[in-house]
């Protein structure tokens, strides 16, 4: 789900720099300060998909679906996306 709307906004940034390009635009290269802040921001974006993965699946899901348990930290909801986009992608 993350994995493709990222990707998604890549191909567009791509074809948009492409059409420019054509048409004679010249391609300005990132700066430091903005490749640092987009870092930033990306792993914000991360922190808080990861936060709010954490809470649905502690707070809703182990009521909800029987033999489910609580997961322990950032780590374990790191390891079923990645699992998830192994088994879905």
């Amino acid at each position: 789900m993350f994995g493709g709307l990222v990707k998604n906004g890549v191909i567009k940034l791509i074809k948009k720099n492409r059409n420019d390009k054509q048409k004679g635009g010249e391609l300005d290269d990132m700066t430091t300060g903005e490749f640092v802040l987009s870092l930033i921001i990306i792993a914000i974006i991360l922190l808080l998909f990861f936060y709010v993965a954490e809470k649905i699946w502690n707070e809703l899901l182990v009521e909800k679906v029987p033999g489910i348990g609580k997961l322990d930290g950032l780590w374990d909801i790191v390891r079923l996306w990645f699992l998830s986009q192994l088994l879905f992608n």
